[in-house]
């Protein structure tokens, strides 16, 4: 990035490990056109989510999976053979801990070699602490660092270090929670993928509860990919594309005609959408939109872009645009040549008066 050879899109945490970094100074493409064209709206994404990777009222990274970091895994055998049950309060926790501390076991298995372990442990105390409102205020200033809430917090993240196992600089996350299947330690607080490392390791003995304080909180962390500027590959893409289809051959002359766009059917509309205002951009007279099938939704914020849209069938719900098929084949690249080549050929050239 700052050598100037920037890659096409890399994988970033969404919110604040990307806007304080490479938006805020200068790097990234805003996405909202993106966004907008594929109807990304809060109807796909929560709204929560939606603020979280935006800058400016713009959107700078697409998330693709959210995940709950506040999560309290135990193993269930552990706490059964010690009448224990899973901590719903700071007060819980501590009290379990002791419990398991007593009997030998490590109460809670924690692997920060990678630092963002027990940094994630923090923020969970402070949001079991401080609620969601105070919490998120955190980021935003309205919550000062400095009251004696978030002393708290800091104090209990603290005491709970104590109850750690020893070695915990030396593991990754994952080999912390090896002493939770392993039954060695009793408990560890990590994101809901801990999830998938049990399945893998085929330890049926796991049970999850939200980290202590948290009940009906969702502390939503999302893996996402922004778009830097200048990407080289973004722009030698674009023009093998244009060349592959095109094959030198001009952009089509709209200026002052009917453009009728037709495609297999209408799920989001983004592609049509997108069709539509370069049809625009090109001084289409009229724009119409022609398809077979379509979701209620996508037609009618077609209805608003384009003069028409005909659309003979709208069921609710919508599942997908091949199941209104009994044929759905994909259009090879080849045959899109071909097709276009044919039209090109058949284009009769048209006239324009003047000198």
């Amino acid at each position: 990035m700052l050598g100037g050879d920037p890659p096409g899109s890399f994988q970033v945490h969404m919110g604040h490990e990307l806007l304080d970094t490479w938006v805020t100074t200068n790097y990234m493409e805003p996405l909202d056109s993106l966004f907008q064209q594929e109807g990304w709206t809060s109807s796909v994404f929560p709204q929560g989510v939606l603020d979280i990777i935006s800058y400016q009222g713009k959107p700078y990274s697409v998330p693709v999976n959210i995940h709950r970091a506040n999560v309290l895994w135990y193993n269930k055998k552990v706490f059964q053979d010690n009448n224990l049950q899973p901590p719903a309060t700071f007060d819980d926790f501590f009290a379990v801990a002791d419990a398991l501390k007593a009997k030998g076991i490590t109460p809670l298995a924690l692997g920060d070699k990678e630092i963002f372990a027990s940094v994630q442990l923090l923020e969970t105390v402070l949001l079991g602490t401080l609620g969601p409102d105070a919490y998120k205020g955190l980021w935003t200033g309205a919550t000062d660092w400095n009251s004696a809430p978030v002393t708290t917090a800091i104090n209990t993240a603290k005491r709970m270090l104590t109850y750690v196992n020893d070695d915990h600089s030396s593991l990754t996350w994952d080999q912390a929670n090896d002493l939770v299947i392993n039954g060695t330690a009793g408990m560890t607080i990590m994101g809901d993928w801990v999830d998938a490392d049990n399945k893998a390791k085929n330890f049926a003995d796991s049970g999850w509860v939200p980290s202590p304080g948290t009940s009906g909180m969702y502390d939503a962390l999302s893996d996402t990919f922004g778009l830097p500027k200048n990407a080289a590959e973004q722009r030698e893409e674009a023009r093998r594309r244009e060349e592959r289809f095109r094959k030198g051959r001009p952009a089509g002359d709209f200026s002052g005609r009917i453009v009728i766009i037709v495609d297999d059917g209408l799920a989001t509309g983004a592609t049509m959408r997108a069709a539509v205002r370069s049809a625009r951009s090109a001084h289409a007279a009229r724009v119409v939109v022609a398809v077979p099938a379509g979701s209620q939704e996508a037609c009618t914020a077609l209805r608003s872009e384009a003069d028409d849209v005909v659309c003979l069938f709208e069921p609710e719900p919508f599942w997908a645009v091949g199941f209104y098929y009994e044929q759905f084949g994909q259009t090879e690249d080849s045959e899109v040549q071909q097709i276009l080549a044919d039209a090109h050929a058949r284009r009769p050239v048209r006239s324009r008066a003047g000198p």
